[in-house]
């Protein structure tokens, strides 16, 4: 028996979900053998493409406290992972960016990362990569239109 299509959409985003867990589970075994928690490793990522980047944008992007991102910060400052920069308009005002160390960690942790995504994606054919490349963007696009209507 054919699946409606509401039962299709629920599978569709269930399966989505349960790879996107599995993938997941293998980084952040890798992060806990390398002692880095993954919320450091986000904010990582965040600074590293919004650079130079304040506390407050980091809060708001990583939907979290002002007060724990402070905590996230301060944490990859002691690593000499990031840097703060005062502005000069504003001095109660710090930009961050990260450091050359903070650079050379999160080159190390994408590598990895795309490691796992390289190997789960070997079975699957270049036409089937291009059709979820191709679906993933139409819904996208979608999810950025209602976004803009808001």
């Amino acid at each position: 028996m054919a699946m409606q299509r509401s039962q299709l959409v629920k599978a569709f985003f269930d399966s989505s979900q349960s790879m996107q867990k599995a993938w997941k589970s293998q980084f952040y075994t890798f992060l806990s053998q390398a002692k880095i928690p993954a919320a450091q490793v986000s904010l990582l990522f965040l600074i590293k493409e919004k650079q130079p980047v304040s506390g407050s944008d980091l809060a708001t992007a990583m939907q979290i406290t002002r007060s724990a991102v402070t905590q996230l910060v301060e944490a990859v400052h002691q690593l000499g992972y990031v840097k703060r920069q005062e502005d000069k308009g504003d001095r109660r005002i710090s930009y961050l960016r990260l450091t050359e160390k903070g650079e050379t960690q999160l080159g190390e942790l994408k590598q990895k990362r795309d490691e796992i995504l390289t190997r789960l994606a070997q079975v699957l054919s270049d036409e089937e990569l291009k059709a979820l490349v191709s679906i993933n963007a139409k819904m996208i696009a979608e999810l950025e239109k209602k976004t803009k209507e808001q």
